[in-house]
């Protein structure tokens, strides 16, 4: 569950918007809830649970474009610890652990381990969540208060819907009204797509086994799932990192030895974190140096590379990125797709940091012989001289990218940095504003 694609959308809490109107009868919602906890197998069996492994296995398109069999093992540690085997990403193999409450957190990038000291991104605190709301409905951390029972008449006919806040946050739950078991439950935790008319996000669920005394669903939104309650896993296994020789299965107890011997074997880096500024970051022209800094941080001497990108993405952009080890500066070329490259298509122009020349796209053109970079003792400094051609005016929003040797890690990738306009010129067509939701244009090339 941690997985699944988060993004920002708008959430309406009334749920009036979808005919659905919730009654102030707390007293029927919370007999309806101790009806689905006695469904369950009791509130004692809930609120020992301590931890619980979740397993999907499906199908899956990997980086070099191969079907196969994907495996996602999430092992979480009640309320805020976690460790994950996930091979099923597009972009490859992540192994991830960590501990909110001691602020440790290891991922491994191809093959490289590194340890943080925040979660790689924010969809882990929602996994947690998910976890005790799909799998437990109550636990003892996280314990939903009913607070009513939703009525409307586009509301389905065959369960009771039941609204609770479950740690300051709207919960509903769809009760079957002959097994009082959840077949659905409307999260409205924030940033999640809605893909309910009340706002929320909501998970089908089916098909209940008996899991160590508890009725747990095995299939969620169509995809089966495998659930253990309370498995015996290593002592460290949340403290220390993880590492892909031990398997889909390393969190487990009896691997203890193993892992210690590979805690003594392999490097662990820190996570490089990067302190990027673009000067200027606002303004307009045809002309312009821009100046890119990286302040001195943990990791920054494992960068090799830096970028700057000044466009839309994709069929217009002005894309320069300089290698601090070979001292190249590279210009890619708008359309190229790094993974599939049509033949007829050059997927960059490169040339030497403060040769002689430029370098040239559709969209812009680099002075080599202005072009530099150097590292002291307060960072990278690049300088990235562009000229812009007219039928790039519009304005773009600025970007930076970081990568260090072999692309094991980087920025997070095209963290917004400033915006910048090129004019139209004289007589010509206006340009477009990049930096609004996006629409196609007719390319000019």
């Amino acid at each position: 569950m941690v997985g699944r694609t988060v993004c920002l959308s708008l959430l309406f809490g009334a749920a009036s918007l979808a005919g659905q109107q919730p009654t102030n009868n707390e007293e029927a919602a919370q007999r309806l809830w101790e009806h689905m906890i006695t469904a369950k197998g009791g509130r004692e069996r809930l609120l020992d649970v301590h931890a619980m492994l979740e397993r999907v296995v499906s199908w899956r398109r990997s980086q070099n474009l191969k079907d196969g069999k994907s495996r996602i093992d999430t092992l979480y540690g009640l309320p805020d610890r976690y460790w994950q085997w996930d091979d099923a990403g597009i972009f490859g193999f992540h192994l991830t652990v960590g501990s909110f409450t001691d602020h440790i957190f290891y991922l491994r990038r191809y093959d490289q381990t590194y340890k943080d000291v925040e979660p790689e991104n924010g969809a882990i605190l929602r996994g947690l969540r998910l976890a005790q709301l799909v799998y437990l409905n109550e636990s003892a951390w996280l314990k939903p208060k009913p607070t009513g029972v939703l009525t409307g008449k586009d509301l389905p006919h065959d369960v009771d819907i039941v609204q609770t806040m479950a740690d300051g946050l709207r919960a509903d739950f769809y009760l079957d009204r002959r097994t009082h078991l959840p077949t659905a439950i409307v999260d409205h935790y924030p940033g999640m797509v809605s893909n309910d008319p009340s706002g929320g996000y909501k998970y089908e669920l089916g098909r209940y086994e008996l899991i160590d005394g508890i009725h747990a669903p095995t299939v969620v939104d169509g995809v089966r799932h495998e659930v253990l309650f309370n498995p015996s896993y290593r002592e460290d296994v949340f403290s220390t990192p993880a590492f892909a020789e031990e398997g889909p299965e390393g969190w487990k107890s009896d691997n203890a030895a193993a892992h210690k011997v590979l805690l003594g074997q392999r490097q662990v880096l820190p996570a490089p974190k990067w302190s990027f500024k673009v000067e200027p970051s606002s303004g307009a022209g045809i002309q312009q140096t821009f100046r890119l800094t990286v302040a001195r941080s943990p990791g920054l001497d494992q960068v090799s590379k830096v970028g700057l990108n000044i466009g839309m993405g994709g069929a217009a952009w002005c894309y320069a990125k300089i290698d601090l080890r070979t001292r190249q500066v590279a210009l890619e070329n708008p359309g190229a797709d790094q993974i599939r490259i049509p033949k007829h298509v050059v997927y960059e122009v490169t040339g030497a940091v403060g040769g002689s020349g430029t370098l040239e796209n559709s969209d812009c053109l680099l002075d080599l012989s202005n072009t530099s970079i150097s590292v002291d003792g307060a960072g990278i400094h690049a300088t990235v001289p562009l000229t812009f051609k007219p039928a790039f005016a519009g304005t773009y929003r600025m970007s930076y990218d970081g990568w260090t040797d072999d692309n094991r890690w980087d920025s997070v990738g095209n963290v917004t940095a400033g915006v910048w306009t090129v004019p139209s010129s004289p007589g010509g067509p206006q340009g477009v504003d990049w930096t609004k939701p996006y629409a196609p244009k007719a390319s000019p090339h």
